[in-house]
């Protein structure tokens, strides 16, 4: 149930992502998109005169795929990090406007 404290209910498609959670993610997204840009630079490369081994494709590969799985991984903490960020700034605002609300309605002349 959402409420102020948890303002996504659990299951829903906005709920936050562990870390953990992320990183198996953005690694299964990196080793599918791993063995495609093999496969890419094994037909490719030679189309452009590179002319590589495949161990040398593989490795070439791999220095990417490191490269990708850090950047998809650190993407996806910011990004999280950054809606938190907001959703702590909207309940602030709201306990703050409250607070005010509350204060006001408490300085009227009571009859």
């Amino acid at each position: 149930m959402a409420n102020i404290r948890n303002p996504t209910p659990e299951g829903s498609a906005t709920a936050a992502q562990s870390r953990r959670m992320a990183l198996v993610e953005a690694a299964t997204n990196v080793v599918v998109g791993y063995g495609l840009a093999v496969l890419v630079q094994l037909v490719a490369f030679p189309v452009f005169g590179i002319r590589l081994s495949v161990g040398e494709n593989l490795a070439i590969g791999a220095v990417f795929t490191v490269a990708s799985m850090a950047r998809s991984y650190l993407l996806r903490r910011l990004f999280e990090r950054i809606r938190i960020g907001g959703l702590q700034r909207e309940a602030a605002a709201l306990w703050r406007a409250a607070a005010t609300i509350g204060l006001w309605v408490g300085q009227l002349p009571m009859r």
